[in-house]
Formats: structure tokens, C-alpha cells, sequence
């Protein structure tokens, strides 16, 4: 999340990971995929915190390669 954003403590409404979040909601994704392991706990945080839970899902990438193979 930016570098060591992780550990700002930052209004709810100015997370990165909020943003991203709300931002791919609106954009109809149903999976959202990172290779960090910083945004994948600060995505599943605002995915909760959001009530997404129903509407999209966080992976690591790793995730889909076993998904396909």
C-alpha cells in the first residue's frame, strides 16, 4: 500500500486501500489481485470494512496461477 503505508495511520476515507476497493467495485470486478502481501491484508481490511464481502474477492496472484494449471 504505497511503500510502508501499512503502518500510517490514515482517515478511512484517504486509505489507498478504500479507494482501490471502492473503485473496482464501481467498476463491476469481481477479484482483485495483488502479489503483495502488505495489500492483500489492507484490501481484505477495507473489503470488511466496506461490506464487500458478497461482492468481490482479494487473491494473490499466486492464487490464480494454481487456479489454472
Amino acid at each position: 500500500m504505497g511503500g510502508g503505508r501499512v503502518w500510517i495511520d490514515t482517515k478511512m476515507e484517504e486509505r489507498f486501500s478504500n479507494i482501490r476497493m471502492k473503485d473496482a467495485v464501481e467498476l463491476g470486478a469481481e477479484v482483485l489481485v495483488t502479489a503483495c502481501p502488505y495489500c492483500i491484508i489492507a484490501l481484505e481490511d477495507s473489503r470488511l470494512g466496506l461490506g464487500y464481502e458478497d461482492t468481490i474477492q482479494v487473491k494473490d496472484i499466486t492464487e490464480i496461477l494454481r487456479e489454472v494449471i
